[in-house]
């Protein structure tokens, strides 16, 4: 993680306070929350280990579960994300033929970090909200939930990037 340094720290800091202090109280129809912390595994350097990638996921999971009284389940979610990079990375490296060293906006551009983001949020909502609910016929609620909860955190990251980097037009 050679580029991970004391900035990339202190906005993972941010933004995980960000998530847990603000946004956790912010709800779309009393059951869409936005969960954007996710988008740290995720935009962390392209040479990041796996096992890396699994201790931030946990300790990210674990520091939203102990704010949000919730057992593990983000925990269990942020940590299946950090496993499953590598797969999202390739997903979006193999439409171009390129390898990446910015995983964020700037670096894919917007059509590819819409594929690698949504794909991984979905899958970290889906889930989450599956785990939350523990029945099977909470199934198809859990997915529709995960889809307009993965949208609405899209919107945000978005929104976050273009304010924090508003000189960089990724588009």
């Amino acid at each position: 993680m050679k580029h991970l340094n004391l900035a990339s720290g202190f906005l993972i800091v941010l933004l995980f306070f960000v998530q847990v202090l603000f946004l956790n109280e912010v709800e779309l129809l009393a059951y869409i929350n936005p969960y954007v912390y996710p988008i740290i595994l995720l935009v962390l350097p392209a040479e990041t280990s796996r096992l890396s990638l699994l201790f931030i996921g946990i300790f990210l999971g674990l520091g939203v579960d102990l704010f949000e009284n919730s057992m593990g389940t983000h925990a269990f979610a942020t940590t299946l994300i950090g496993y499953s990079r590598p797969w999202f990375v390739r997903l979006v490296a193999t439409q171009g033929g390129l390898e990446y060293d910015d995983l964020g906006l700037h670096g894919l551009g917007l059509r590819k970090f819409l594929t690698y983001g949504m794909s991984a949020l979905f899958l970290h909502h889906a889930l989450l909200f599956a785990l939350d609910g523990f029945s099977i016929g909470f199934l198809p609620f859990a997915i529709w939930e995960a889809f307009y909860t993965s949208a609405f955190s899209m919107a945000f990251i978005l929104a976050g990037y273009l304010l924090w980097m508003p000189n960089k037009n990724p588009l």
